[in-house]
């Protein structure tokens, strides 16, 4: 039987680079033995760069076939004598095992399935070359022994094992590091919940059934003619839907895909129709499909028909730098009118690279209109109606010159006046409880003047700022820390004056570096107006803030619990002055927590700490929380498809059983201008009964709104009194974009 050639096989192994060239190596083993022996033992070659020594003699045939030229079979062998100089280490053994079972998802063994760990290499650290001159190129003698030891490296420390009747697998002779895991078995798509592991670990792996369907794909004209290559978007149904796009070629018409329903069509875009000697783009209808296991096989065919569709480039002003735009498109009813609401209420794209080119494929007939503008604006600057017929409409829409005065002018300075370069910008806009922030696009001047292009809701702001209780604008340097400035109305030019830097070096003290690895983490925030910093702190507890502006800052200390969730243990003011602060800060006693669940065990658990929430780690049924303060803290966990809460005391004596108390009101949370705070609600209400009856969890609330039907009767308590809203409950139970929520709670 025929084989595919090493350097293809070792490609696609090892990625390209790596594996044409041990592919090439692996060429003499290929090779007859005469042919071997003739290329190998009688060409010495010192180096490809030099080229071949004088005293080379001829070779009459080269070792590859499909090469009839003298050069390349020179080339061939000085592969082959460098990669034999590179260094093959020893192999990278050990007594480490890793073992565990390959089954199907009905618990069934999978026997014969390839398991195969391959240890993680790490790479060698470097000195840094900041402020050196350019390094020379590498060789390629250099390149190819890099990638030859390298292979040899990964092979030496790597390990497989073939499933046994019963699916288990056992891979010893591992050396210490991190393996990477994969399994593989033919008709079987196999994963595991970890891809990585150490030597000392069971990684079991899930197979999946892959059913292969034949797929012929042709094009739907006269001709009807069948087409080399074509992509394959296969779309699962279902409450799990994925979509999967996969290169489809006649020499090998199979789509593997596992068992379920699906919707799958063929495309040809220019690329793959360029393959294929086909111009335009084509698309097919999408069909149907039924994919079980064990049912009959049948071939389907997606005829392909010519892409209806807009593709279309945004064209930059001269001299404006831009590097992302934002399209839009939107279907144009008979009559309908036309405006930028209009637009950007369409399909709106982001589009980057040097060409800004964007596509709206697979369209119906009809009259569209399609909008560009520059993505930090996020609003329709230019566009331009088209009719879809068919084929792919091409457009190019010119984006206007900006308004220089419509921008405002930033300018930051050191304490000597000079200004300050490689600065950014950031706006924050605060309306009532309501805050928004975002970045400005600056162009710099030689100067260092920054002309700041404010997008449409700081435009408006600075037009009305009295429909704003803040109006920021921070400067971020890259050394100097950052600083926040107010904005007015009209206000056309700002400036910054930066002082001296300050740094805070902090030392927490303790004594489990393990444990404390990404626990920590110290953050600074400025009274008043100014920069913050946070980090985490290294695993001895020790870390630097800043750079940031000198002055009065509040210090915290945070500590991670659980699965997630930071909350903060201690604080204190601090008086930073220019250049570096050492601050000690101390931890104060953390405890641990066990919850035990009776009957079903809470799927997902938290702790509410302050503001902070934490996870529960889930371990054998009981919900395990670490390094908690002291206090009396609210438990919320998730029993049998309902929430349910309790008040737990820190630290206890042992493990605790939950015991959900009663969820006997609902706590509202109101946005300005939303649907609660049109009827009435008011942030912080607490909804204690609906049409005079009390309830005991928030299932009994969710049941008593709907069944009280659009004129509910909510008693309030609100401010220390009791008022009553009448209010629509099956929208408050089951509506979404309400402008805002509400929390059931124990009174």
């Amino acid at each position: 039987m025929n084989r595919p050639p090493s350097f293809l096989l070792a490609a696609i192994t090892l990625g390209f680079l790596p594996g044409i060239l041990i592919g090439m190596f692996l060429l003499g083993a290929d090779a007859p033995p005469e042919a071997a022996a003739t290329t190998s033992s009688d060409r010495v070659v010192e180096s490809i760069s030099g080229g071949p020594r004088a005293d080379a003699p001829p070779v009459a045939n080269s070792v590859v076939e499909a090469s009839a030229s003298e050069r390349r079979g020179d080339d061939l062998g000085a592969f082959r004598d460098i990669m034999r100089s590179a260094a093959r280490p020893p192999k990278d053994g050990g007594d480490g095992v890793i073992d565990g079972k390959v089954e199907s998802e009905d618990g069934d063994p999978i026997e014969g399935a390839l398991v195969r760990a391959t240890r993680r290499i790490d790479s060698d650290l470097r000195p840094s070359s900041r402020g050196d001159r350019a390094p020379a190129l590498d060789s390629l003698d250099d390149v190819v022994r890099t990638a030859v030891e390298s292979y040899w490296k990964t092979r030496g420390a790597s390990g497989e094992a073939v499933t046994a009747s019963d699916g288990s697998y056992r891979i010893d002779g591992l050396g210490d590091g991190t393996y990477s895991m994969s399994a593989h078995a033919d008709s079987w798509s196999v994963s595991a919940r970890s891809s990585r592991a150490m030597p000392g670990q069971t990684i079991d792996f899930i197979a999946s059934r892959v059913i292969d369907v034949t797929i012929e794909v042709r094009l739907g004209d006269a001709n009807g003619q069948s087409v080399e290559f074509a992509g394959v978007r296969s779309r699962t149904e279902g409450s799990r839907r994925s979509t999967t796009t996969e290169l489809w070629s006649r020499a090998d018409p199979r789509v593997r895909l596992m068992p379920g329903q699906y919707t799958i069509h063929a495309y040809l875009d220019r690329k793959l129709g360029e393959r294929s000697g086909i111009d335009g783009d084509w698309i097919s209808e999408k069909i149907d499909l039924d994919v079980r296991h064990g049912g009959a096989e049948e071939a389907v065919t997606l005829v392909l028909k010519p892409q209806r569709g807009v593709r279309g480039r945004v064209l930059v002003p001269s001299g404006e730098n831009l590097s992302s735009a934002r399209a839009w498109l939107k279907k144009v009813e008979a009559g309908g009118a036309v405006d930028a609401a209009f637009i950007e209420s369409g399909n709106s794209r982001y589009i980057s690279g040097s060409g800004l080119e964007f596509e709206y494929l697979d369209l119906e007939p009809g009259r569209y209109v399609v909008g560009a503008g520059r993505s930090w604006d996020r609003r329709v600057a230019v566009h331009e109606t088209v009719v879809v017929e068919a084929g792919v409409t091409d457009v190019e829409l010119a984006l206007p010159a900006l308004d220089p005065s419509q921008s405002l002018i930033a300018v930051a300075r050191d304490s000597a006046g000079k200004p300050l370069r490689r600065v950014t910008f950031r706006v924050s806009i605060r309306k009532g409880s309501k805050q928004s922030s975002t970045s400005l696009y600056a162009d710099e001047d030689q100067a260092g003047r920054y002309r700041l292009w404010p997008e449409s809701k700081l435009r408006a702001a600075l037009a009305e700022p009295a429909n704003v209780s803040t109006l920021e604008l921070t400067a971020k340097t890259r050394d100097r820390g950052s600083k926040t400035l107010d904005l007015s109305k009209g206000q056309a030019a700002i400036e910054f004056r930066f002082g001296a830097p300050a740094t805070v070096d902090v030392n927490v003290p303790v004594n489990d570096t393990k444990r404390w690895s990404g626990k920590l983490r110290a953050g600074l925030s400025p009274f008043g107006k100014g920069g913050a910093s946070s980090r985490t702190l290294d695993a001895d507890g020790t870390g630097r803030l800043g750079p940031v502006q000198v002055g009065d800052y509040n210090l915290t200390l945070s500590v991670r619990s659980g699965r997630s969730g930071w909350f903060q243990v201690t604080e204190r003011p601090v008086t930073l002055g220019p250049g570096d602060n050492q601050i000690a800060l101390s931890l104060p006693a953390l405890h641990d927590l066990k919850v035990a669940f009776i009957g079903a065990t809470g799927s997902r658990v938290y702790l509410q700490i302050g503001s902070s929430s934490v996870r529960a780690d889930i371990v054998d049924g009981e919900a395990q929380f670490s390094l908690l303060p002291a206090g009396l803290h609210s438990l919320r966990a998730e029993v049998g498809g309902s929430w349910r809460t309790m008040k737990v005391a820190v630290p206890t004596s042992g493990t605790v059983t939950f015991k959900a108390a009663a969820q006997d009101a609902a706590r509202m949370k109101v946005e300005d201008g939303g649907w609660l705070a049109s009827v009435g609600f008011e942030d912080g209400d607490l909804v204690v009964a609906v049409d005079g009856r009390s309830f005991e969890s928030e299932d009994e609330l969710k049941a008593f709104l709907i069944s009280g039907g659009d004129e509910c009767r909510l008693s309030i308590e609100r401010g220390g009194g009791t008022t009553t809203l009448a209010v629509d409950g099956k929208k408050l139970a089951l509506g979404s974009g309400l402008g805002g929520g509400w929390t059931s709670i124990g009174r």
